[in-house]
């Protein structure tokens, strides 16, 4: 997960059941702290981008 490349697109399950490193687990503690800063239509428009390139189809979120 960490080479830093996108590969093949697991299920929900499939990436449940990952094996991740603990270099793995420390970048995707890390990343939860990235908050999304902008109006609600930058925000969408982020998201919409993100959407296309990385393929996910739900978000959640807390305010």
């Amino acid at each position: 997960m960490t080479q830093g490349k996108i590969g093949q697109v697991l299920t929900p399950k499939e990436a449940h059941n990952y094996p991740l490193t603990e270099m793995d687990r420390m970048i995707i503690q890390e990343s939860r702290k990235i908050p999304l800063v902008g109006s609600a239509k930058e925000i969408a428009t982020i998201l919409q981008e993100e959407q296309a390139y990385y393929g996910f189809d739900l978000i959640t979120g807390l305010q």
